[in-house]
């Protein structure tokens, strides 16, 4: 019985004891401020560290990761673990690893796979570069403006570059349909334009009676 009686005692106190709160801090930048929370959080004038759930917040921007470093002087962030990067037009960026600077974006993402929301276009790829505002670098990728999920076309090649209302190009590529290789692509383009034009789309291929 003391034994009963010590367990349900225990439980009560665990029950009763306050849940560990998220810890939160503001950052200010050369540019917009960054927001972070996360269940284990350490800050200084030149740095600041979290671990566990982390969320960071700036400029319409949210990034979520297991662990998260951050240089105050250097504006680089790091982030590991199930990383995601959302911005307020539903583009997303999910990768295992990123390093990147905060205000220019440009950076180094690794295992990475980039969904823009309003074209449709998805590229995945084990190396990923941001180079500047609107431009890519990607190695071994593919590229896909279908459902990737199960896409009726897809490229996969050695390397992709990719300029956002510009053109995709890339070589050492497989055109696949319905995930069977078609035709070797030695070197390729394709428009990435987020606005509707006129133009060449791959083909789709079917049958009929």
């Amino acid at each position: 019985m003391r034994r009963i009686f010590a367990l349900l005692a225990l439980l009560a106190l665990l029950l009763a004891a306050p849940a560990a709160r998220a810890q939160s801090v503001t950052v200010k930048s050369s540019g917009e401020p960054l927001n972070f929370s996360a269940d284990a959080l350490s800050a200084t004038s030149r740095e600041v560290n979290a671990s566990g759930n982390v969320r960071v917040e700036w400029g319409g921007r949210c990034l979520t990761a297991q662990k998260v470093s951050y240089s105050i002087e250097s504006g680089l962030i790091t982030a590991e673990g199930e990383v995601k990067l959302a911005d307020a037009g539903g583009n997303v960026l999910k990768a295992s690893l990123v390093k990147m600077n905060v205000d220019s974006l440009e950076g180094e993402i690794e295992n990475a796979s980039l969904f823009l929301a309003e074209s449709g276009y998805t590229v995945d790829a084990k190396s990923l570069s941001r180079t500047g505002p609107a431009a890519y670098k990607a190695r071994d990728a593919t590229f896909t403006a279908c459902d990737k999920s199960w896409p009726s076309w897809s490229i996969e090649a050695d390397w992709m570059d990719v300029e956002i209302e510009g053109y995709l190009t890339g070589g050492g590529g497989v055109f696949s349909v319905e995930k069977a290789p078609v035709f070797y692509l030695p070197y390729f383009f394709y428009p990435v334009k987020l606005k509707r034009q006129s133009g060449f789309l791959p083909p789709r291929v079917g049958y009929s009676g």
